[in-house]
């Protein structure tokens, strides 16, 4: 999938996003991320904004829903962070989690790879492709020796 065509499905699923917490009554309006090339300063404080609305929403909820909205912000999470490595850099994703507290919910070797590398971004994106080839090769080739499947710390 080419970049432009990455950015724009993750345009598709930052306005349904947002649509959805609107419906909650949230305001969610992330004028700066629905850009095609927004700026980073600005594009930073809305994905902050997003995440912290999402750390939050749970306790809101009624307890019967409450495991329900707690993954769905965990996976909004994950897209956010993934959008900041993708679109932004390694630097940025390390601010990212850095402002949300999210490093608890990152793999310890990818947490020492961010930490180490956030200020090297090419040895950093080398690396980080490393990282998700052995991922890639552990889930295809069961029972393959190496690194511990995705779910491991």
């Amino acid at each position: 999938m080419s970049t432009t065509a990455a950015k724009a499905m993750r345009r598709t699923h930052l306005r349904i996003v947002c649509e959805n917490l609107q419906a909650l009554g949230l305001d969610a309006a992330t004028p700066e991320l629905m850009k095609a090339s927004p700026s980073p300063e600005a594009a930073f404080a809305d994905m902050v904004r997003l995440a912290g609305m999402g750390q939050a929403l749970p306790a809101s909820r009624d307890p019967s829903e409450r495991a329900a909205y707690e993954e769905g912000c965990a996976h909004l999470f994950f897209f956010l962070r993934a959008m900041a490595l993708d679109e932004f850099g390694y630097g940025f994703a390390a601010r990212f989690l850095d402002r949300t507290g999210g490093w608890s919910y990152m793999r310890r070797r990818e947490t020492y790879m961010l930490r180490a590398l956030r200020d090297t971004p090419a040895l950093a994106s080398l690396a980080w492709r490393s990282l998700v080839l052995i991922d890639q090769v552990r889930t295809r080739v069961p029972g393959a020796p190496g690194t511990p499947g995705m779910g491991a710390a």
